[in-house]
């Protein structure tokens, strides 16, 4: 049903408003192309945005007929061909078919099956079940002086660092000696790193960074696998749980697809039910005969 607007507009393009969807293109060597062919064609392997385009170019369309009928053409002569194994080629094309229809077939009795679901309901039940997959984390924006203990001992980082923080207590103020960080960044972003939220820093900074609640507060020495740090909280935003029209839409999407998953899993299994495959010894052996590896 879905090509019928292409195959109509592809009779305008063509000149022939009034052809029918099984009209004749181009046939040579006993085989055939219809409109319906090319119509096809389109719309499987063409994106939707650029159909417009295509349908305005008839020479294009003409180039997908003769696409089609070549295909056809050397197709019949391989089934000539007993180098070939057309037996095996057609078996992997019907799978090919039956794997398609069925994915469809799943889908549209899928999509049947929730139709009576009152997802917004449900979606409301989940979120107010547990609101913690929708909490937002706190998160800090803090500025530090790094004195790297990776190419020092950690004594003589430690030294250095007391010296800073001594500097700041008695009054020189931190972003000052910012320059005097050997945090390779500094030089770009003045120590400041910006917001960052929990597991984005190693667990030591991040305690520290944490701790701090007023804005310009700021840490003693703080160690991590780096050096030490003197950590200054610029801002912090507390966690907060999402609204749930915010979250909505997700919510829907997950749980539609979730039951969409959970009803062809189970179509499939209920088919199954009272289906026996007498695979017997004799049929096994002849499998394990037809592969068994060579020179065994």
């Amino acid at each position: 049903m879905k090509f019928r607007n292409l195959i109509a507009a592809i009779c305008c393009c063509v000149g022939s408003a009034s052809a029918q969807s099984e009209a004749q293109l181009a046939s040579a060597k006993g085989v055939e192309v219809s409109l319906a062919d090319v119509s096809y064609f389109i719309g499987q392997a063409v994106p939707k945005d650029q159909r417009g385009e295509l349908l305005k170019n008839k020479e294009a369309l003409v180039k997908i007929a003769q696409e089609i009928l070549v295909g056809r053409i050397l197709a019949n002569e391989a089934k000539a061909n007993d180098s070939i194994d057309v037996e095996l080629i057609e078996w992997i094309g019907q799978y090919q078919i039956d794997e398609q229809l069925k994915g469809r077939q799943l889908q549209f009795e899928a999509e049947k099956n929730i139709e009576n679901v009152k997802l917004d309901k449900a979606a409301k039940d989940i979120y107010d079940k547990d609101k913690k997959p929708f909490t937002m984390p706190a998160e800090v924006n803090a500025s530090h002086i790094l004195i790297s203990s990776l190419s020092r001992s950690q004594a003589e980082a430690k030294t250095k660092a007391e010296a800073l923080l001594k500097r700041i207590k008695a009054g020189e103020k931190f972003e000052d000696l910012i320059p005097e960080s050997e945090d390779p960044s500094a030089k770009q972003n003045k120590g400041n790193l910006g917001f960052f939220g929990p597991g984005q820093m190693v667990p030591e900074f991040e305690k520290a960074a944490y701790a701090l609640k007023e804005k310009g507060d700021m840490s003693d020495l703080v160690r991590t696998p780096y050096g030490y740090h003197i950590i200054k909280l610029i801002d912090r935003k507390e966690g907060k749980v999402k609204a749930f029209e915010e979250v909505k839409p997700q919510l829907i999407a997950e749980l539609k697809r979730s039951l969409l998953v959970r009803y062809k899993m189970d179509r499939q299994q209920s088919l199954l039910k009272g289906i026996e495959v007498n695979l017997d010894d004799k049929s096994l052996s002849a499998l394990q005969s037809k592969f068994k590896p060579a020179g065994n």
